[in-house]
């Protein structure tokens, strides 16, 4: 009987992927139900790469719109213990193929590009050997609006390689060339499942590139060093959050307010690791109930990041077990046994200026043959590590997830 690997990838830019110190607490996160407002699988994702992290790299970021939607197709081509374990780990969000398709919808709804540009795609590719149950390939593509195409993987594996990442490099404005590596598509593979977002968008209210000095940053070591900050007086939401040490959080939103960008700074008194162990998204959806419009004076450094990171042990910890095994059940889309998961990937890249923001993110699953009370005005001043997360207002989506250290790196 051949035995077939489900190789999930997940490139994302829009952000950098770093480490953490492993004398960390190492004990998994584990995903729980799905909240109204920011997901529990994006919180918990983010908590289980920085416990996992094993080095002290200074930025980390990922995309959980991107891993979701991977992980959503794992779940509809999926039967049996390892669709019970996908669900619970997404939140039972993405169990109705309806109402992630009705997400990705209101991702693509279409936008006038002078306002911002918000897009995300999904592709299948299969092996013109391999045997695909017609109907639920036909149901994948029309709930998830996915482009298809026949590939001939055992004869032509870098062929295919390059085909892919051509599709993944036109659906991210060429920002994602190579999100499969030379190798990484082998003779034994059968089916590759892609999903790509791209996202670029300038600030309601842009920052004065004339106000952009250089100013102290503090690194996680004490040490500062200088960072160009922007600066900018608006009028957004702001709030403070006790569940997370006090630590202050801002809205920044991009034109027409549809899309925004949430930076969570902690207490002075507090630190970035405190602030991490005790985030929750039950913390975040409070601190979204608890903010209030008023004036800021609001300080950001400018930050391009990038990078990659492995998700399987982060997936493993959150409950994805059996689709990493010989157990696997992906009867949903072969009747062929022998699928399952050896490998989930996301490459991120991100870039925040005084205009706006661009980020771009790619995802693919590869199937192969294997063995306070605030003051009237406030100063956010974001000279020291914090959190980010970029969320598309009406589906609740968190497309990008992270944490700025050292913003030159």
């Amino acid at each position: 009987m051949l035995r077939i690997s489900i190789l999930i990838f997940c490139v994302v830019l829009g952000a950098v992927v770093g480490a953490r110190d492993s004398s960390r607490d190492r004990r998994p996160i584990h995903a729980s139900r799905q909240l109204d407002g920011i997901p529990t699988f994006a919180v918990d994702l983010y908590k289980n790469l920085v416990r996992l992290a094993t080095s002290q790299a200074a930025n980390l970021a990922i995309s959980p719109f991107s891993a979701e939607a991977a992980l959503t197709l794992a779940f509809h081509a999926s039967n049996g213990e390892t669709k019970t374990e996908i669900s619970r780990v997404l939140g039972g969000a993405s169990a109705n193929a309806s109402d992630f398709g009705q997400k990705i919808s209101s991702v693509n709804v279409r936008i006038s590009p002078a306002t911002y540009t918000l897009q995300t795609a999904n592709g299948l590719f299969f092996d013109e050997s391999y045997e695909l149950d017609q109907a639920n390939r036909n149901r994948l593509a029309q709930k998830f609006v996915a482009h298809i195409e026949s590939l001939d993987f055992h004869g032509k594996a870098e062929e295919s390689r390059q085909e892919i990442n051509a599709f993944v490099a036109t659906q991210t404005h060429q920002k994602i060339n190579e999100l499969f590596t030379a190798g990484s598509i082998s003779q034994e593979t059968r089916l590759v499942l892609v999903n790509a977002l791209y996202f670029k968008a300038d600030w309601e209210k842009p920052f004065d590139g004339e106000a952009t000095k250089p100013h102290p940053f503090t690194l996680l070591s004490g040490q500062t060093k200088p960072v160009p900050l922007m600066y900018t007086e608006t009028t957004v939401s702001y709030g403070v959050i006790p569940e997370l040490r006090n630590a202050q959080v801002v809205e920044l939103p991009y034109k027409d307010e549809a899309v925004s960008m949430f930076v969570v700074l902690p207490d002075e008194r507090s630190s970035l690791s405190e602030v991490e162990d005790s985030l929750t998204a039950d913390s975040l959806n409070m601190a979204l109930v608890r903010m209030k419009k008023q004036d800021v004076h609001v300080f950001l450094p400018k930050f391009k990041v990038s990078g990659g990171s492995d998700l399987v042990q982060a997936l493993r910890s959150m409950g994805i077990n059996s689709a990493f095994s010989s157990q696997a059940d992906f009867s949903g889309i072969s009747s062929k046994q022998g699928l399952q998961i050896t490998q989930v990937f996301q490459q991120v890249v991100l870039e925040v200026n005084e205009k706006g923001t661009e980020g771009a993110a790619a995802t693919g699953v590869q199937l192969t043959l294997m063995s306070l009370r605030p003051d009237p005005t406030q100063v956010f001043r974001a000279t020291r590590p914090f959190l980010y997360f970029i969320r598309h207002n009406q589906s609740n989506s968190i497309l990008f997830f992270g944490r700025v250290t050292d913003p030159t790196v």
